[in-house]
C-alpha cells in the first residue's frame, strides 16, 4: 500500500501539533512537495549535506528532524552556507525535508518524557503546563504541552553519581539542548532554593533557559542553543555556533 508523505506529516502533526512549538522556532515542512508517495524516509537530528546524500544514496524522498534547517527567510540560494547547499542540494534531488522540534518537545509523551524515562524518573510532569488549542483530523480541541519535564528519582543519589549519568545519557542523545530540557532532582521546590540564591537577573536562565536574552537579540548562536549561552556564557555559545557553521 501507497503512503503519501502528507500522511507521514499529519500523523507526526497528530502527535506533536505545530501550534506547541515556541515562538522562535520553525517545525513544519521545510520544502518539498507533499502529494509524492514515500519510497522511504530518514531520521535525523541536524539536516546536514552529507544527511541529504544518505537518503539519495539510500532511495528516501523523506528526511524528518528535529532541527529545522530553515529558521529564517532565505534571500539568496547559492553555495555560500551550509543551509543554501542543503536547500539546493534537497531541491535538486526532490526531497521533501519536515522537522519537528520544540513542537515534539512540549508534547505529551514527547522527547522530554522519554529522556526522563532513560533517566530513570517517576511520577513525571510538565513543567510550566499549559493548554494549547488546536487542529486534529480537522477538530478543533485542546492539548497539554509544557517547557520541559520534571520527577522524582526513585531515591537519593549522589549529586556527582547522577551527574555522571546524565552526561553518559546525552553523550548518546549527542542532544544537549534536549537534556537541558529535564528538570533533575526531589521536586520543582529544589530548584527554588537554588534559583533564590542566584544573583537578579540570572533566575530566569534556570527557569526559561534564556534569561534576559529570551528574544536573541544581540546573540551569535541559533535560538535553540540559547540555553548554552545562558549556561556555559557567551564564548561557549560562539564556538558551538562556529561549529554548526563549519
Amino acid at each position: 500500500m501507497s503512503v503519501r508523505i502528507q500522511e507521514v506529516i499529519s500523523a507526526l502533526e497528530r502527535f506533536a501539533p505545530l501550534p506547541l512549538q515556541e515562538s522562535y522556532d520553525n517545525a513544519g515542512l521545510q520544502m518539498g512537495l507533499t502529494e509524492a508517495e514515500v519510497s522511504g524516509a530518514l531520521l535525523c537530528l541536524d539536516v546536514t549535506e552529507e544527511v541529504i546524500l544518505e537518503a539519495i544514496d539510500l532511495g528516501c524522498n523523506l528526511i524528518v528532524s528535529h532541527h529545522p534547517v530553515l529558521f529564517h527567510g532565505l534571500k539568496t540560494i547559492s553555495d555560500a552556507t551550509q543551509v543554501q547547499r542543503c536547500v539546493r542540494l534537497a531541491i535538486q534531488n526532490d526531497l521533501c525535508i519536515y522537522s519537528a522540534h520544540t513542537n515534539l518537545d512540549n508534547a505529551m509523551d514527547g522527547v522530554n518524557y522519554h529522556i526522563a524515562e532513560r533517566l530513570g524518573l517517576i511520577d513525571v510532569e510538565m513543567m510550566l503546563p499549559r493548554r494549547v488549542a488546536v487542529r486534529i483530523d480537522g477538530r478543533e480541541t485542546q492539548v497539554s504541552a509544557g517547557s520541559g519535564v520534571i520527577g522524582y528519582l526513585p531515591e537519593g543519589e549522589d549529586s556527582l553519581v547522577n551527574a555522571r549519568r546524565a552526561g553518559q545519557l546525552e553523550g548518546e542523545l549527542q542532544a544537549v539542548d534536549d537534556v537541558v530540557n529535564v528538570g533533575l532532582g526531589r521536586r520543582v521546590g529544589d530548584f527554588s532554593g537554588f534559583v533564590d540564591g542566584m544573583p537578579e537577573g540570572e533566575e530566569a536562565s534556570v527557569l526559561c533557559g534564556c534569561g534576559d536574552c529570551s528574544d536573541g537579540s544581540g546573540l551569535d548562536v541559533p535560538p535553540y542553543e540559547h540555553s548554552t549561552h545562558c549556561i556555559a556564557g557567551p564564548e561557549a555559545g560562539r564556538a558551538d555556533a562556529e561549529v554548526m557553521r563549519s
